[in-house]
């Protein structure tokens, strides 16, 4: 029986040990009754508030003014839970320390009961550092958030600028495109106009003048005239225009139709000639545009060189 008495271990060393663990954790312990006073506190309490044990027991935060103004509706909460029996955190507070310096502690009370006392087990820590590096933290967050809409606005704005330059320069386009269309169809209006009028007024009195009584010296000068009316108008028509310049004004006309797709008989009609007439004029085109003898085609051979 003595045996198993001295294996059990006494009450006295398990509450020494239980002692030695509160005075010594490294969070801050204390005790309060009910109404707030401070019953008992580790040394890591007089750490965290700069106050010796003596100083805080018996005394309640008001009275230590411990807390802000602002704080104190949240420590009246947890005191109110406490008396429900219930625990209460955890929350953050600031704490004003002895020395007035202000710090963030993160706490939590549960209520207890000790040789038959209500009492609140409260358990702190000081949490400055965590949230100033929490506040940097957010700091930076804010700060590249910012940097982000600042950014993607800017870009918004610069593909905005760049549609209405994409716009403008297929407005642009659009314009120039009518313009040089317009510009070729001048210029094809004005060859046809200059081709028309060597055609007529100019070729058709050489013709004759070709046809009189010449000497060779006039005959020279009226070759001479016709190959220079050649050169002049060269650079304002196109390819088949240095051809065309050989046709009479009745065998221009004749191509003219032939590339419109009218038959021998249909010109002969619009002409007011005979058929023959105007296979006549068709071989001299051939001859003149240098296909005479060949299978081509007279008016796919007209339309490929216009």
């Amino acid at each position: 029986m003595n045996r198993k008495k001295n294996k059990r271990p006494s009450s006295d060393n398990s509450i020494d040990r239980l002692k030695i663990l509160f005075e010594f954790a490294p969070d801050a312990y204390y005790l309060n009754d009910l109404e707030g006073r401070f019953i008992d506190g580790n040394r890591a309490a007089e750490q965290l508030t700069g106050y010796q044990k003596h100083e805080l027991i018996g005394k309640n935060f008001l009275e230590l003014d411990l807390l802000p103004d602002e704080y104190i509706p949240k420590a009246m909460e947890h005191l109110k839970k406490n008396l429900a029996g219930l625990p209460s955190g955890p929350d953050e507070l600031v704490l004003i320390k002895k020395d007035k310096t202000k710090i963030v502690i993160e706490v939590r009370t549960y209520p207890v009961t000790i040789k038959g006392k209500n009492t609140v087990l409260g358990i702190a820590r000081d949490v400055t550092k965590r949230k100033e590096v929490e506040q940097e933290l957010q700091k930076a967050h804010d700060e590249l958030e910012k940097r982000v809409k600042n950014r993607t606005r800017e870009l918004a704005n610069t593909n905005q600028k760049l549609e209405n330059k994409t716009k403008n320069l297929e407005e642009t386009n659009t314009a120039l495109k009518v313009l040089l269309k317009r510009r070729e169809a001048d210029k094809i209006e004005l060859e046809e106009k200059v081709l028309f009028n060597v055609k007529e007024l100019i070729l058709p009195y050489l013709e004759k003048l070709k046809g009189g009584r010449l000497d060779d010296r006039q005959k020279l000068f009226i070759e001479i005239l016709e190959s220079n009316m050649k050169d002049i108008v060269a650079p304002f028509i196109r390819g088949i225009s240095s051809r065309f310049l050989r046709l009479t004004p009745m065998e221009i006309q004749v191509a003219n139709l032939i590339q419109h797709g009218k038959t021998t008989k249909e010109i002969a009609n619009i002409q007011g000639l005979s058929p023959k007439t105007i296979e006549f004029h068709r071989e001299n085109i051939r001859k003149k545009t240098g296909i005479a003898n060949k299978k081509i085609n007279l008016r796919t051979y007209l339309n490929t060189i216009q």
